[in-house]
């Protein structure tokens, strides 16, 4: 039944796409009769469950032995998409005059907002519920207001207009589906008043809930304004851009400058005095608490004064500020997106006013003093301390959120960061004389002159300057330890900033043309990793600016062989599996560097063997059910296994004598046990969803000491995941050609694929076999990743490339040629079931993410809009694509 309302709700969208209210409108009572028969027969849960059992499904009795009710959340975003809904009937009924489908929907509304109100899903604490009323009147004021506008013409551009017709909007939805449909009738002038009054409301009313979002209609609204089929022209264009950044600086207000951590002054001030001066009165007294071992008499799992006194500031004050500073990261970030969109679109369609260096001469400035700004709140932040846990449960789960909102914040002022600084490398770029501006770093003056000629489509210019910038690159750093393991955020900062730059320079090389440089640039992305170590624990991003770079080559290569005369299937793969070759070498020597799993270091038989005998010796009364806990096993990783054993020795209150502590240091060595310890905790967080599997499946999980079953099966998902990872460049150009509708040699190229990783697939599979007869037990989800025998990923890729020309058809009426094949492709997979317990299949999951990429090409977050590239592809000839693989090759 849910299939049924889901069909209607998109048909409902269909047929307003069409201009055909009263057919959408027609659908809106079906839905509401099959989610009451769905509530009445079982297939949706009871709503009365919200506020009788407080979203709760009780196991027993007992309140404790109640878990979270998951299907509350899918009833509630069900009432959400019907809301939505009609918001959306109202308001394109109100946009065209049809108020005879404007006021029944209302009512319908009004009814079903009172219906759905009787819950109380908005009053339960852990239940993110909906307001029907909220739903109801925001859709009112919201086809009111664009009433007026449609009567209005020309005065609808004035802000005292919108104030005098939104003052009653309380909520971002409502601001939100005003502004969305005055963008898609492009009134530019109107959605930028609007815009710019919910900006100057944002203390009351926030600017991000849900799907309904500031930043993402800023961005749509800069987006809108140079896709000029208007007869007003670029410079028309580029003064209302200047006028919208005036504007928004105006009504910003203290959201557009960067913010400070208010908890850290004092708190870092105190901490320094007392470091320096300590109280006399310590030093007459200290020598009577000699040898005294404090003991937590609160019992709240952390040590140190309570937290209403003079100690660490609390986790929900860390919690308000990390949300404060948030919302104005995401607009600074915004803001810097809106600049290279701005400049990048005035480049490209040749805005000619005199001022345009000048104004992006100050957005520059501007730019460069929120990067100095950042920099100093990131380092604030991190000087942040959190207070040490005991070993006790309730301590470390806790001590694992309030980290989780500390690392959460940095990574959000990291991000900020680097769209500023990258902001700044963009905008002077796209300057038509070129700016003298700072250089942070060596390599930012060449790459400044590299972007530039790309945006001017100067090839030549690329590749004289390009030497240079690939030997300013190979002194800079690119790996980075993560906050989480302790890594520093301002070196994270700016070895994000330098691979910001790489994608770009991947992205756009190929686009003109120039294989080989994309090839050496790779080559040296390479080469700064491995000349630059971190130490254990750094991250890589070699392998999304591989991809990056890896995927511009192979969309070169077919784009270019569309328009080869006299061209075939087998000349195109032919053409690609020389690409790939050299590709695949440089990606296998990265591979052979990094990490896929933990349980890589105990593949051998001696390691294994010393691992299995930690975990039989010591697993039943350490690896217990409480203690395999998401977010214990994290903290555990956070503060590392040896604190953590030091932290279980000092507690001297434990029921039940741990077999592990008692032969600490004379049977065991500690830091061999921490060792074992640390390696089998963390190969159960990095496959948390298999143990969930082990968990629930197998009556090896009661026991402790039978942990080792699990991860021996882990360890052959770990050597295929590696296989896997190896065929990364062979599934990317798989990929393009499907997504070219290239499906011939898509298919050729599948076949020889599957021929070729037959025997390691093989191989595989029996050793799965053999451990299932071993230890008699089957996991689901290893078995079906092991079954796709490596080609299943191409399978899914095939299954993705229809669904945006089965829409396109869809929409556009045409013959549904696409949507059938895609229909086909569906029944093979549906053949055989697949996915572990309530976890969607993967292919399934692939195919709603791309639904949701064709539907929705452009994020509600505000991390959204990647500025269009005034680039277009260069389709090489034949001779030229020869002459550069035949260099590849030496």
């Amino acid at each position: 039944m849910r299939c049924e309302i889901d069909c209607r709700l998109s048909t409902a969208h269909l047929e307003i796409d069409r201009g055909r209210l009263e057919s959408a409108a027609s659908l809106v009572p079906q839905i509401e009769d099959l989610l009451h028969r769905a509530i009445e027969c079982g297939a949706l849960v009871d709503p009365w469950n919200i506020l009788g059992f407080a979203g709760q499904f009780s196991l027993f009795p007992a309140v404790e032995n109640s878990v979270y009710d998951h299907r509350i959340d899918d009833l509630i975003e069900l009432i959400n998409e019907l809301f939505a809904l009609y918001a959306r009937l109202e308001k394109e009924a109100a946009a065209t005059g049809r108020s005879d489908v404007e006021k029944p929907l209302s009512d319908s509304l009004a009814e079903l907002a009172r219906w759905w109100d009787q819950f109380a899903s908005t009053e339960i604490s852990g239940v993110e519920g909906v307001s029907g009323r909220q739903a109801w009147e925001s859709a009112g004021q919201v086809a009111g207001a664009i009433a007026a506008w449609h009567k209005a013409g020309t005065a609808a551009g004035d802000v005292a207009f919108w104030k005098k017709h939104v003052q009653r909007f309380h909520c971002p939805k409502a601001f939100a589906l005003l502004a969305e449909t005055l963008i898609d009738r492009r009134d530019l002038v109107a959605s930028m008043a609007l815009l710019m009054l919910w900006l100057s409301r944002a203390d009351e009313v926030p600017l991000a809930e849900a799907d309904y979002s500031f930043y993402a209609l800023a961005a749509r609204w800069m987006e809108q304004l140079w896709q000029l089929d208007e007869p007003a022209g670029p410079d028309e264009a580029w003064r209302l851009a200047k006028k919208f950044f005036d504007h928004l600086e105006a009504n910003a207000d203290e959201y557009g400058q960067v913010p400070r951590l208010e908890l850290a002054a004092e708190s870092i001030r105190n901490a320094a005095d007392v470091e320096q001066e300590p109280d006399a009165a310590e030093g007459l007294f200290s020598a009577a608490y000699e040898n005294v071992t404090y003991r937590d008499t609160t019992d709240d799992g952390f040590e140190g004064e309570m937290l209403e006194g003079g100690g660490p500031v609390t986790d929900f004050e860390l919690a308000s500020e990390a949300e404060r500073i948030s919302e104005h990261l995401a607009l600074l970030a915004t803001v810097a997106r809106l600049w290279k969109l701005a400049s990048a679109a005035s480049r490209t369609v040749g805005v000619a006013e005199p001022d345009r260096d000048e104004v992006l001469a100050g957005w520059l400035s501007q730019a460069a003093s929120n990067h100095r700004q950042l920099l100093d709140l990131l380092s604030a932040v991190h000087r942040y301390r959190l207070p040490s846990p005991t070993s006790a449960l309730e301590a470390m789960v806790e001590y694992d959120r309030r980290r989780a909102i500390k690392d959460a914040l940095l990574e959000r002022i990291i991000g900020a960061c680097v769209e500023t600084a990258d902001a700044r490398r963009f905008v002077s770029a796209t300057m038509d004389r070129q700016q003298p501006t700072e250089a942070p770093a060596d390599w930012e003056a060449p790459a400044r002159l590299v972007l530039r000629a790309m945006f001017r489509g100067d090839a030549d210019a690329v590749s004289a300057h390009w030497p240079e910038l690939l030997e300013a690159l190979e002194s800079e750093p690119l790996l980075y330890v993560p906050t989480s393991r302790g890594g520093n955020p301002q070196r994270i900062a700016a070895s994000r900033s330098v691979q910001q730059m790489l994608s770009r320079l991947l992205t756009y090389a190929p686009r003109l043309g120039l294989l080989d440089a994309t090839c050496e640039l790779i080559e040296t992305i390479q080469a700064m990793e491995r000349n630059h170590p971190v130490g254990p624990g750094a991250i890589t991003e070699f392998d999304r600016l591989f991809e990056i770079g890896c995927r511009g080559i192979a969309e070169c290569l077919v784009v270019s062989w569309e328009d080869w005369p006299e061209r075939s299937d087998r000349e195109l793969v032919d053409c690609l599996e020389r690409a790939t070759e050299p590709l695949l070498h440089c990606w296998m020597g990265h591979s052979r560097n990094i990490r896929i799993s933990v349980l890589e270091s105990v593949a051998d038989r001696g390691r294994w063997q010393g691992l299995k005998k930690f975990i039989c010796r010591y697993g039943h009364d350490l690896f217990t059910q409480p203690f395999m806990n998401y977010g214990n096993l994290r903290a555990i990783l956070h503060q590392g296994a040896g604190a953590y054993l030091g932290a279980l020795e000092e507690e001297s209150d434990r029921e039940e004598p741990l077999r592990l502590l008692d032969e600490l240091d004379r049977r065991v060595p500690r830091a061999e046990a921490a060792g074992w310890l640390e390696l089998a905790v963390e190969a159960v967080v990095e496959n948390y969803s298999e143990y969930i599997d082990y968990n629930s499946t197998t009556t090896q999980s009661d026991r402790g000491e039978m942990l080792y079953t699990l991860l021996d099966f882990l360890r052959v998902a770990a050597s295929y995941d590696r296989v896997a990872w190896n065929l990364k460049p062979i599934e990317i150009a798989h990929e393009v050609m499907v997504r070219r509708g290239r499906e011939g040699a898509a298919r050729i190229w599948h076949r020889a694929v599957a021929r070729r990783t037959a025997s390691v697939a093989n191989n595989h599979l029996r050793r799965f076999r053999r451990l299932m007869k071993q230890y008699g037990m089957r996991l689901p989800s290893i078995a079906e990743r092991l079954g796709q025998r490596f080609v299943g990923r191409l399978a899914i890729d095939r299954l993705s490339a229809l669904v945006g020309p089965a829409v396109e058809e869809l929409h556009h009426g045409r013959p549904l040629k696409s949507f059938q094949r895609l229909e086909q492709e569906v029944a093979h997979f549906t053949e055989e079931p697949s996915g572990v317990g309530f976890e969607v299949p993967s292919w399934l999951e692939a195919l709603e993410d791309e639904v949701d990429r064709v539907r929705s090409p452009r994020s509600p977050e505000p991390a959204a809009p990647e500025p269009p590239a005034p680039i277009p592809q260069v389709r090489l000839s034949r001779e030229r694509v020869e002459r550069e693989l035949e260099t590849w090759g030496e």
